[in-house]
């Protein structure tokens, strides 16, 4: 099952893939794009009978920022994630699960898949680099910037010496927005800056952020 939705002033194409695994207790039915936001919309299978629903939305970077963690309460058939970037690919999860003995979390046999691909009408005019998402951060956050031009791209991390400790980027990127999640969870707290440089663009952007533990 394919859908095609067309939301002005931007353009997404939506496709469902595996919108439902056989025994899969939920079934997502549908996404509606709206400007950057995803509302993502699915219907319970019997016979499972689910405490809550957790929805995840990933892209080829990690993890969408914006949910807030824990669970939906089971009576919830929709969630809309915000901020959404053009350009990007997603696939958003819907699990279902139940509690045993108060404590265990306990998923259905198998999540129900959707794959987004946005795509905006304009590019960027210029190379971006966004503060980075949440900023002091325990132990991961999200790098957002822009690249005006397709081309190689490079998106580094140094600590407070000077000595590189990641790199987050590394390939050709197509023109538009992008973003990736740092994780530091083996690096101590201390301040660190982060440096974007790509073939078109001569000087490169620099940021500092700060991890703490």
């Amino acid at each position: 099952m394919k859908i095609l939705v067309v939301a002005l002033p931007m353009i997404f194409a939506v496709s469902v893939a595996n919108a439902q695994a056989p025994g899969t207790p939920v079934n997502v039915v549908a996404v509606a794009m709206s400007d950057t936001s995803a509302t993502v919309t699915w219907e319970p299978t019997a016979p499972f009978i689910q405490d809550g629903f957790t929805v995840i939305g990933h892209m080829a970077h990690g993890t969408l920022p914006g949910f807030p963690g824990g669970a939906l309460p089971p009576e919830a058939t929709s969630y809309i994630f915000r901020n959404l970037i053009c350009g990007e690919r997603f696939t958003f999860e819907v699990i279902a699960f139940r509690m045993i003995n108060g404590t265990e979390w306990q998923s259905g046999i198998a999540p129900s898949n959707m794959v987004v691909l946005s795509q905006c009408g304009a590019h960027p005019i210029r190379l971006t680099l966004h503060q980075n998402y949440p900023n002091p951060f325990n132990p991961s956050t999200t790098i957002r910037f822009s690249t005006p031009k397709e081309g190689m791209a490079q998106l580094v991390v140094f600590n407070a010496l000077g000595e590189q400790v990641a790199i987050l980027v590394h390939e050709p990127l197509p023109a538009g927005d992008h973003a990736v999640t740092f994780d530091a969870n083996h690096l101590a707290a201390g301040v660190y800056i982060y440096r974007l440089k790509t073939a078109s663009t001569g000087r490169p952007l620099w940021r500092k952020m700060i991890l703490v533990k």
